[in-house]
């Protein structure tokens, strides 16, 4: 019992002297103040070595030089960079990157020696690592060059007006400039390469390459600009490099294939060569092209125009571009597409397009108007109906890769349609489970819950529901459910799968579901994220905490993988793990300094709105809490944000919106950030609910001056910053940028982004009316902010972009006015040349500094800023 006492007496005294460190450690930190800010950076991992050896990363700073580092993961050994761009690794002893006085470097890691060569503008590792293709340029000659990794020179040459190289960087396609006149040459890239005689020589230069994935095929365009500045082709080649012979067509002899056509001006990918390497897909227009109805200076908008004036204008000033097949080996032209409005997306074979007019029930008011699905065999021509009156977007019509199936979303289903058969399939029903996207509280079209993937060769479709992976085998027509998210409170995703679309060639998203795939899970409460790998359609879990894990990337010998963890009490962390020890190596930590001062914490924060539904938010505490004292709160209110509850956020007085948490919180300050969950028509009120009731919240678990809270938001966070302050008086300032004011005036506007008519915006997208003012004026005239201008208490600071074409700055011009008729205190800043939000580095530090004045004036008694002050005559 004596030797008992004694040891709880050590504890005790151990205890003591412990909590008297951690105690002195604390007031040893310092107050994070502006002046510090220029200390913090993001990293960036940019690679990891073929055998997990050595890893690469960027460090960025706003006040300082960006660097690019290498690190050994075996020892101690690190190279730096500054300012370098395109960090490589060219295999796992070499790296290369352009350094700031564009020479390439070349360093050997193991030995410590670089090589330097002179003017390089880009570069890519070929031949799996052993060479290196490098655009040089010198003057104004452009040179293109195969190198060793120690430099020396294996093959160059110059005066290159354009070239390609093929997908897998195994041919070379270019163009070079001599005596005046321009040739074409096409090549394998390699140990001995050897230029042949030119495949085309022409006046005017050649460019827009495309090379076959096989590399037995090339197109290619002989281009010239017209008087519009619209390239338009004198002649289309292809060259069989099997065979090693071309074939070229021109406006006369397309003219002849489909009766008086021409060659339409190429822009971007429009002209690319098939994926079976034998035909080729060009843009074709009628030869008399439709002019613009109207006169100079003059505009006639007509009502029954399919879109608005400047739309339309654009559209008949750029003319036709009729998607097209040219089939060479047969002296054959197929126009695939109907007429100019008609989108066409191919098959991952390319033998079928699947096609749409996107106007023909122009005019309207939706902007995902119902439109009929046809299916187009590319040999034949044939066209064949197979979707009436489509409802949705292009989240919800995808492609197999093999070009087998059409898949597309129809009242919460997926659905499939057999081109060889005719079939349509309704793949998911009777799953017991929910297929729409989670949380999608907007009008309108729900969208699925993600896109489709697909196995090799159309094996199996993959698609998801709210929490988990579903496998559709089409042979079987048997589906499974892959994972166990809804059980685990889990949500599972394909993660880094390359799903994106180009204009009329759709990238297949496939997923090898036979070999290991990489899962990334993420907890529904947000509270932890991991990596997953799926072998065998069974889970075994790489990386699972409360943390947010992000940026995996495997070794090429999948031996070890690098992953970034954060929150936002610890800075970002690189860490290379060893997959069969599941040993973890701290490459980098980011922000060290960050030990150095007091820093605040982020805690989840539960509430419930009016109909009881439970809520979720973001309250950011301040750098130097005390439990024993009242801290003013700043509010920043945008749709839903606790995903971003792990987030490490630097402190920055750089922001586009004039909102940076870790700013507030070294100021002082609580920062909350709630979800709103929307009810159609109501968008305003729901936002009066849901914050309201986050705030009461607050309040309750933390030392929170329930007399100093301020409120602010941008975008459609604006408007809910405008409206919420007509409905309560519990915010002693506010912060609203680039808002709406009035539903009404907004919906009856044109967008002076895209020029489509408002009116789709206010009823389907983000005011969630669901509905025309024609149907319920009442409603529109609820929800907007100017109708209940006189019921404004809330000191209102308001800014706007002048050039903003997303919410046209008059929003925010209107509700000055009210307020000023009405005596309110209100300030508008107009950030003049400035879009939506702030893009010019000194208009984000002003607008921070602003917003910060304003609360702090407001919220903490400071002075006044003298930018506030009125100017009296």
């Amino acid at each position: 019992m004596k030797k008992q006492g004694k040891t709880n007496c050590r504890k005790a005294v151990l205890w003591l002297m412990m909590a008297i460190a951690t105690l002195a450690q604390a007031q040893t930190k310092k107050i994070l103040s502006v002046d510090d800010f220029d200390k913090w950076h993001t990293m960036q991992p940019t690679g990891i070595a073929t055998r997990g050896n050595w890893v690469a990363y960027r460090l960025e700073y706003e006040y300082s030089t960006d660097t690019l580092f290498v690190k050994s993961t075996e020892n101690e050994i690190k190279y730096c960079f500054p300012r370098a761009r395109q960090g490589r690794f060219v295999d796992e002893k070499t790296f290369a990157c352009i350094l700031p006085d564009k020479s390439l470097s070349i360093t050997s890691l193991q030995e410590g020696r670089s090589k330097q060569v002179p003017s390089v503008s880009d570069f890519q590792p070929i031949n799996e690592g052993s060479l290196l293709f490098v655009e040089q340029e010198i003057g104004n000659i452009k040179t293109i060059a195969v190198l060793k990794k120690n430099g020396v020179n294996v093959w160059s040459d110059d005066r290159i007006t354009d070239y390609a190289l093929s997908e897998n960087a195994d041919f070379l396609a270019y163009c070079k400039e001599v005596d005046g006149r321009y040739e074409v040459f096409y090549t394998a890239l390699g140990q001995d390469m050897t230029v042949g005689k030119p495949i085309a020589v022409g006046e005017n230069a050649f460019d827009a390459f495309s090379i076959s994935p096989e590399g037995n095929s090339v197109a290619f365009a002989s281009i010239k600009q017209d008087s519009a500045a619209f390239r338009i082709p004198e002649k289309i080649f292809y060259y069989d490099a099997i065979l090693k012979k071309g074939l070229s067509i021109s406006n006369e002899s397309v003219a002849e294939m489909t009766d008086g056509m021409e060659l339409a001006p190429v822009f971007g990918k429009d002209l690319r060569i098939a994926a079976d390497g034998k035909r080729v897909f060009v843009s074709l227009r009628h030869k008399n092209k439709k002019v613009f109805r109207g006169q100079s200076g003059v505009q006639i908008w007509n009502s029954f125009d399919s879109e608005s004036f400047p739309r339309t204008k654009m559209k008949l000033d750029e003319g036709e571009f009729l998607f097209s097949v040219w089939m060479p080996a047969k002296r054959e032209i197929k126009v695939i597409s109907d007429k100019n409005t008609e989108v066409v997306i191919l098959t991952g074979s390319e033998n079928y397009a699947l096609t749409y007019d996107y106007f023909e029930n122009n005019p309207t008011m939706e902007h995902e108007p119902n439109r009929n699905i046809y299916i187009v065999d590319i040999e034949s021509g044939q066209r064949k109906l197979i979707l009436k009156d489509f409802t949705g977007s292009e989240q919800g019509l995808e492609i197999s890769p093999a070009g087998k199936y059409i898949a597309y979303f129809l009242e919460g289903n997926w659905w499939q349609y057999e081109i060889r058969s005719g079939r349509h399939i309704c793949i998911s029903k009777d799953s017991q489970a929910n297929f729409k996207r989670k949380d999608y509280d907007s009008t309108g079209w729900h969208p699925p819950a993600g896109p489709t993937f697909w196995a090799p060769g159309d094996k199996s479709m993959l698609y998801y529901d709210q929490n988990d992976i579903w496998k559709y085998i089409p042979a079987t027509a048997k589906k499974k459910r892959l994972t166990k998210g809804r059980e685990s409170g889990m949500e599972y995703r394909f993660y880094k799968v390359d799903n994106e679309t180009e204009f009329h060639f759709q990238k297949a998203a496939v997923v090898a579901i036979e070999n290991p795939v990489i899962l990334y899970g993420r907890a529904i409460d947000n509270t932890k994220t991991g990596f997953f790998e799926m072998r065998d359609q069974k889970i075994d879990t790489l990386i699972l905490s409360n943390k947010k894990n992000t940026r995996l990337a495997f070794s090429k010998d999948r031996k070890y993988f690098r992953f970034v963890e954060e929150d936002y009490e610890n800075a970002p962390r690189l860490i290379v793990r060893d997959v069969k020890h599941r040993q973890d190596n701290t490459v980098m930590t980011s922000n060290q300094q960050q030990n150095n001062y007091k820093w605040g914490k982020a805690e989840r924060l539960q509430y419930h709105d009016a109909e009881g539904k439970q809520m979720q938010g973001i309250v950011y505490y301040p750098n130097d809490y005390d439990q024993y004292k009242k801290y003013p709160m700043i509010v920043y209110v945008y749709e839903k944000q606790s995903h971003r509850l792990m987030d490490y956020i630097n402190p920055s007085l750089y922001s586009p919106i004039g909102f940076n948490p870790s700013l507030m919180t070294a100021s002082g300050y609580f920062v909350l950030c709630p979800d709103i969950h929307y009810k159609k028509g109501k968008a305003g009120v729901s936002a009066v609910d849901c914050v309201t009731a986050a705030v009461e919240k607050a309040i309750t678990i933390a030392s929170i001056n329930t007399e100093k809270i301020g409120l602010m938001g941008a975008s459609f966070g604006g408007f809910e910053t405008n409206f919420i302050i007509t409905k309560t008086t519990i915010f002693s300032a506010a912060v609203a940028g680039s808002g709406m004011s009035d539903f009404i005036s907004g919906y009856f506007s044109v967008n002076g982004n895209d020029m489509l008519f408002d009116s789709w915006r206010y009823t389907t997208d983000q005011p969630r009316m669901g509905v025309s003012p024609y149907e319920n004026w009442d409603s529109y005239m609820q929800n907007s902010p100017l109708r209940f201008a006189t019921n404004i208490q809330t000191p209102l600071l308001m800014w706007v972009g002048e050039n903003d074409g997303q919410v046209n700055p008059s929003q925010s011009l209107e509700l000055f006015v009210a307020l000023r008729n009405l005596k309110k205190q209100c300030t508008l800043v107009v950030y003049e040349k400035e879009l939506h939000a702030m893009s010019e580095k000194h208009n984000q530090k002003d607008l921070t500094q602003k917003t910060m004045e304003w609360f702090n004036h407001f919220l903490k008694g400071e002075e006044k800023p003298k930018w506030g002050e009125p100017i009296k005559f």
